[in-house]
């Protein structure tokens, strides 16, 4: 199941034992639960990617500075 939108969105569900037998007898109807879905903020996301490469580059001034010979 692939969620479309954000929220709550009802699934059903049938319970099985691993051998494939309905563990209730007879086999009834499914079992409905909601499952709370979210999206990804796919500008949140780059943004976020933005600032932590900009950290790293930052960092990485301070990890391959030159060493200076004293005169």
């Amino acid at each position: 199941m692939v969620a479309n939108t954000s929220g709550q969105n009802p699934i059903q569900v049938w319970v099985r034992a691993p051998n494939g037998q309905p563990l209730t007898d007879p086999p009834g109807p499914a079992t409905t639960i909601v499952v709370r879905t979210t999206t990804v903020n796919h500008i949140a996301l780059l943004v976020t990617i933005g600032a932590g490469l900009g950290l790293l580059a930052l960092y990485s001034r301070r990890w391959f500075r030159r060493r200076k010979n004293p005169a």
